[in-house]
């Protein structure tokens, strides 16, 4: 990959760019970009038992409930789920609570399906700027000196 300041006067040289005012030329690169792929941030996302039923339906959500009181009688990580669970909620952003939810799968409680949707609670989609996705601080002076102006 070609250091920052040759990716961006590779980039400013090809067209739509070449024909914008370096100020403008800026703002493009530095604007989220869907072409690119998204950035996923997690964020703090608690949900108690009317969670889990508004998320996954309330027949299948109960379903889900109760299996995983079934399986907390012999496992203690689970119980202790559990309990979070009735008392406050969980957090489908932590990775201890992630990592539950597959194991869920494995123990067939979840479907894998249904595990993706209860993460995607606390996921968070942007797209990047170019700028951003390269690591390329752009400014109307950067894009200036990138199309060969003096400094």
């Amino acid at each position: 990959m070609p250091s920052g300041n040759a990716a961006l006067a590779t980039k400013v040289a090809a067209p739509p760019l070449t024909d914008l005012p370096d100020w403008r030329v800026a703002e493009v690169l530095n604007a989220p970009d869907p072409s690119l792929p998204p950035v996923v941030t997690l964020e703090q996302t608690l949900f108690g038992p009317a969670g889990i039923m508004a998320i996954l339906g309330p027949e299948r959500g109960a379903a889900v409930l109760s299996a995983i009181e079934t399986a907390a009688a012999d496992n203690p990580v689970l119980y202790w789920v559990l309990y979070i669970l009735k008392n406050g909620g969980v957090d489908t952003g932590h990775v201890f609570i992630r990592d539950g939810l597959d194991n869920l799968v494995a123990a067939s409680v979840l479907t894998a399906a249904e595990a993706e949707t209860l993460k995607a609670t606390a996921e968070r989609r942007r797209f990047p700027s170019w700028a951003e996705h390269n690591g390329v601080e752009v400014t109307a002076r950067s894009v200036g000196l990138a199309r060969g102006a003096k400094e």
